[in-house]
């Protein structure tokens, strides 16, 4: 199929190139290609567009998942266990001296912060969650329930925003199998959608355009059809005496029979191209009605691309990773090693913090260790707004 990979099934060229042309396309002189042959053209090399959109960004976050999970990952664990351990030494040193309110809000603060980021990437053992307790205004498990649900809401608001379709959030969970499911329900509710936009009410521009929609459908099912008869009998094996060439049409027709299993037009009409139209002006007497029949299926081809692409973003596989979709290696890389290496350092620094509270220390030392913590966790926060901000605008 390499003649089709510039995306074109026609060609504008001029008379001079028009000999030397052996590939398998419809050759006018410049400036004679009917308008449904130009939007065909751009339908067409907008699907191979997005399909190699679709393969690259899933081979681009497969990559950077790979690379997540080995630099990033074990230190994103290691650095929640070093908030736990330095939320019990603070917790302990606590004990010993007296705070004004005022600081030792701060203290609860922190504490609850830190535990709260650990939460994120460990399990808490009773343990844990009895130290969470102690500190906090609301039990763990009453906490969980109402993370639970802004997780819920943000994930709703996103898909309301970009598909504009309400899911209904009420047996979600956050794991990967319950990620995996919403996206099942994101494609049911917007086919859904569909069909009821169908079935409303309709205008009498709406039932003519179902009409034509309909005419098209059965057009493209009987063009289908016949391109996949005309190809079976061209490239039935039995037909052919060469062993070579015999094993090459059974390797083809494989090809035949899935896209037309898959109704798949576009890529018949390549096949047909290749094996069928000997001639390229030939396909030049295609009529303009069954050309605009096969650019009104390349459009939704190219709708359902268009939402596979952005769904890739709720693929649970991807979630760390996500933001790196228009990255290219050298960024992507170079932005998990510096969060790596965040990670390193915070770790390095909690456990030092964590070993020096859990001897006898300074009330001021105690202090000054909150208000940079909360210094640095404001400032974290803002960040994360403003990011949000920015995303929205």
């Amino acid at each position: 199929m390499n003649n089709m990979h510039d995306g074109f099934l026609f060609k504008e060229m001029e008379k001079d190139e028009i000999k030397k042309q052996t590939s398998l396309k419809i050759i006018k002189p410049k400036t004679q290609l009917s308008k449904e042959q130009q939007a065909f053209n751009r339908l067409t090399k907008r699907i191979e567009n997005l399909e190699k959109e679709i393969i690259d960004r899933t081979e681009r976050y497969r990559r950077f998942s790979i690379l997540y999970a080995k630099e990033v990952a074990p230190l994103r664990t290691e650095k929640a266990e070093s908030c736990i351990k330095l939320a019990k030494a603070l917790s302990e040193a606590s004990k010993y001296t007296k705070f004004t309110r005022t600081k030792l809000e701060d203290i609860r603060e922190t504490i609850l912060s830190l535990l709260e980021n650990s939460f994120r990437e460990v399990e808490p053992d009773q343990e844990v969650k009895n130290l969470y307790d102690k500190w906090s205004p609301a039990s763990y498990e009453e906490e969980e329930t109402y993370q639970k649900e802004e997780i819920k809401d943000h994930i709703q608001e996103m898909i309301d925003s970009a598909f504009g379709v309400d899911i209904d959030m009420e047996d979600f969970d956050h794991t990967l199998k319950g990620i995996e499911k919403l996206r099942e329900k994101l494609f049911a509710e917007l086919e859904e959608k569909e069909k009821k936009r169908k079935s409303s009410k309709k205008t009498k521009k709406q039932l003519e355009y179902e009409k034509k929609e309909k005419l098209q459908n059965e057009l493209k099912k009987k063009g289908i059809r016949d391109i996949y008869i005309t190809l079976s009998k061209l490239l039935h094996p039995d037909t052919e005496l060469d062993p070579a060439v015999k094993l090459q049409k059974e390797e083809i027709m494989k090809k035949v029979t899935t896209s037309y299993k898959n109704k798949d037009l576009l890529s018949l009409l390549k096949l047909e191209i290749e094996w069928v139209h000997k001639e390229n002006e030939h396909l030049d007497k295609i009529s303009s009605e069954t050309m605009q029949m096969y650019s009104n299926i390349l459009k939704e081809q190219i709708a359902k691309l268009e939402m596979q692409l952005r769904s890739l973003s709720l693929d649970p596989r991807f979630a760390n990773i996500a933001d790196l979709a228009n990255c290219n290696d050298a960024v992507a890389s170079y932005s998990i090693s510096r969060e790596g290496e965040q990670l390193r350092q915070a770790i390095s620094k909690y456990k030092a913090l964590a070993s020096e509270f859990e001897k006898p220390v300074s009330k001021p030392k105690i202090l000054k260790f909150v208000e940079n913590y909360l210094k640095e966790y404001s400032e974290i926060k803002l960040q994360n707004i403003m990011s949000m901000f920015r995303e929205q605008w």
